[in-house]
């Protein structure tokens, strides 16, 4: 059967780049929000979770959405996934607490497992491998054209409406998806393997037992950074428990894919290819050092400048601009050249540079500042974000495209949800220890039930300028976890294996 075309491939794509409007969307739109979201909930020490919970059950599903799409159909699975987002979404709009909210959020995040490799299997079932960078351009630059617009219309919602409509938005968006893609797209091929007709032997191609012990893993490791250095003490049982089970599952997930089988979540042949490690590496750190610039920018600029939740959103325009043009710019020359590994190789080193100057912004930071750190930052994360993929489907057969896909997607939400909650307690920790001289008599339950916008009212007016230095040195702390991260993406693109996409024919 024929790639699309004509018509066809131009409404599909439209329903595509309206689901990464939809997912980027719900991703950024929080960011602005969230210091009004804990102000009315009266929950700081949540904030890692408004995060975190959707992080976590995007990761943790990435993989088994990869299984489904492997045996069932591309559009079925899609829809599916898509429902589960907005039903996710709608939960976050009528949470009447914090904890109604963490639960919308994973619920959605478990949408967004299957959303974001999904329209990635579908633009590699409707377009040759050579034309896909383009096409994965288009839909990454929808991504930062939506990370745009998301904090925008944050601030609005937040400044003039509510926060709630942040995520109400998202219904009508994600109702007018299900319709072009549920009308244009045509998948072109079958799925590539067929269920056994025995229930029980049908059920053992899903990896039950590596599924359950990844699952574990995954939700430990964010409970214990989460809980550990803000609740309780690193060597609080609980936290060590966390860790033993994290230890104890991570050993037994890579056992039983080490087993082999054909059951197994990601094949052995998939483990042994270097350009896919590398890239989920890759993927893993670049990630982690994205998603803390976007929810602690704005962050920064509402505690530590006194802008409104719509001027911060104004702020970050720079960051995502430039990776919008990023992901165009480099989609498109690889399309042309050919080659991608110079663009990863680059996406380290700017990421790695415009990290390392975010977190020198200081109180009075000029605005030629902290326009061009994020510009540079901005142009290092527009390429790391999208051409992983490509390297894994040039390498990869067809049968195997949807796992390798699946793998690269978990790196990245994976890396992105324990950085967030790394920096979280980055955060709440400095902060605390940054307002204590300040105001030695200021409960510390105090400050972690409060918004991070409401922690300037705790105190008198003849201490603000310190307490809004002290947001700073705890904001701009959590950029140095992003620094670490953009550090180590390096080894992992020097590691990708230099390889033209024109030899291979879609």
């Amino acid at each position: 059967m024929q790639y699309a075309s004509g018509i066809k491939l131009v409404l599909t794509t439209i329903g595509l780049s309206l689901t990464i409007f939809c997912i980027a969307l719900d991703s950024t739109i929080i960011a602005t929000a969230i210091p009004k979201i804990t102000d009315d909930f009266s929950s700081i020490n949540d904030i890692g979770w408004y995060g975190s919970a959707y992080f976590l059950t995007t990761c943790a599903f990435q993989l088994f959405f990869g299984k489904l799409y492997t045996f069932f159909s591309l559009k079925l699975v899609f829809v599916i996934a898509l429902s589960l987002f907005e039903i996710g979404s709608a939960i976050c709009g009528a949470s009447p607490n914090s904890t109604a909210f963490i639960v919308g959020r994973a619920i959605a995040g478990c949408g967004c497992a299957g959303l974001f490799s999904g329209a990635l299997l579908i633009i590699a079932d409707t377009v040759p491998l050579r034309s896909r960078p383009t096409y994965t351009g288009l839909l990454g630059s929808m991504y930062g054209i939506a990370c745009i617009v998301g904090p925008l219309l944050g601030g609005v919602f937040t400044d003039k409406l509510s926060w709630r409509w942040c995520f109400w938005i998202n219904l009508p968006v994600g109702a007018v998806t299900a319709l072009f893609i549920m009308l244009c797209y045509r998948p072109r091929t079958i799925a590539t393997n067929v269920l056994p007709p025995n229930w029980k032997q049908a059920a053992l191609q899903f990896d039950p037992l590596g599924t359950l012990a990844f699952l574990a893993m995954v939700v430990s490791l964010v409970l214990a950074l989460q809980l550990g250095g803000s609740r309780y003490a690193w060597s609080n049982g609980r936290v060590v428990a966390l860790l033993v089970v994290f230890a104890v599952c991570l050993i037994a997930f890579a056992l039983i894919q080490a087993g082999g089988g054909s059951g197994t979540t990601i094949p052995l042949v998939i483990l042994k290819q270097r350009t896919v490690m590398a890239s989920a590496l890759f993927s893993f750190f670049v990630g982690g050092s994205f998603f803390i610039t976007v929810y602690f920018i704005p962050v920064w600029f509402q505690a530590v400048r006194g802008t409104s939740a719509f001027d911060s959103a104004i702020r970050i325009i720079p960051l995502l601009l430039s990776l919008i043009v990023m992901c165009i710019l480099s989609g498109g020359l690889t399309t042309l050249f050919g080659y991608y590994t110079p663009f990863i190789w680059m996406s380290a080193v700017l990421m790695s540079i415009g990290a390392g100057l975010l977190s020198t912004w200081e109180v009075d930071s000029s605005r030629t500042v902290w326009i061009s750190y994020q510009v540079l930052f901005g142009f290092g994360a527009g390429a790391g974000l999208q051409l992983p993929l490509m390297a894994v489907q040039n390498v990869l057969p067809e049968d195997l495209v949807a796992i390798g896909t699946a793998m690269i997607m978990f790196s990245q939400t994976f890396g992105g949800g324990i950085s967030v909650s790394a920096a979280q307690n980055v955060f709440t920790n400095r902060l605390l220890k940054e307002l204590h001289p300040i105001f030695p008599s200021l409960d510390r339950s105090a400050i972690l039930s409060s918004g991070v916008t409401n922690v300037q009212k705790l105190v008198p007016d003849d201490l603000l300028q310190a307490v809004r230095l002290a947001c700073n040195n705890a904001t701009t702390t959590t950029f140095l976890i992003s620094i670490v991260m953009a550090c180590l993406a390096a080894p992992a693109a020097l590691a990708v294996e230099w390889r033209s996409m024109k030899r291979r024919s879609g």
